[in-house]
């Protein structure tokens, strides 16, 4: 990690590219993340949406450009331990939950805090407590993931992510996986912490969802961001073509 000069932005992102062999998944992506900002994703499957968001926190690697963290420059040729001590601020949920099937719901989300954080067994417990009740679980302490529904299983996820402290969100289509009537549940408690003033980097099909939490909406094409503006510009007076048709097949 090396130190740049102040900006306001808690992540930058500087033209960044992802390539799998010959395949250009991102192209020449460049923009900025605030504190606080609640930026929503949008766009056809295959545009790279994911890819970018595992760039941020370097599940992939990107191939070329620059990631900046509170003013800190993040690259691969950064050692092990700080890509982990940045990982560690940027808390993900995934389509799938990722839960332990053999660990209950605390000792899934206590795992990293008293590992990575080095919390006490008690500390741990306590923010445990605090987070399932957080996202309306408190009464599943003891459950073990098989016990529970796709909706409280990703609401545990959630709470799992949280209790690393992260400095950003970011959630890959964290309800996409889930039986309608469950939808809900989950993006209620993805709402309450856009409200709280969590920075949120979230990709989703959920138009409405969409316009109701983000600050920022963009949208995304063949690996590069077409337009981007507030939800009221970009849902109601898209300026780019391939904008407006994907809104009008919606």
């Amino acid at each position: 990690m090396l130190p740049i000069n102040s900006n306001e932005a808690i992540l930058k992102i500087k033209n960044l590219n992802k390539k799998f062999g010959t395949n250009e998944v991102l192209k020449d992506i460049s923009t900025e993340i605030k504190k606080g900002e609640v930026v929503v994703i949008i766009g056809p499957s295959g545009s790279g949406k994911s890819t970018f968001l595992r760039c941020l926190n370097f599940l992939e690697t990107p191939s070329s450009g620059e990631i900046i963290f509170n003013n800190t420059v993040i690259s691969s040729a950064s050692n092990e331990k700080s890509l982990n001590i940045y990982r560690s601020k940027m808390g993900m949920v995934f389509q799938s939950f990722n839960l332990f099937p053999h660990l209950s719901v605390l000792e899934n989300i206590i795992l990293a805090p008293k590992l990575v954080l080095r919390k006490s067994f008690l500390k741990a417990r306590e923010s445990a407590l605090k987070l399932l009740c957080l996202v309306g679980l408190e009464s599943k302490i003891d459950a073990y993931p098989n016990s529970l529904s796709g909706g409280q299983q990703q609401r545990v996820a959630i709470a799992r992510a949280l209790a690393m402290n992260p400095e950003v969100m970011l959630f890959d289509e964290a309800t996409s996986a889930l039986d309608p009537e469950l939808v809900g549940e989950v993006l209620k408690v993805m709402k309450e912490l856009a409200l709280s003033g969590m920075t949120m980097v979230i990709v989703t099909h959920e138009m409405n969802f969409a316009k109701e939490v983000a600050d920022r909406v963009i949208f995304m094409d063949k690996g590069l961001i077409v337009e981007q503006g507030t939800p009221k510009n970009v849902f109601e007076n898209p300026t780019e073509k391939r904008t407006i048709d994907f809104l009008r097949k919606l």
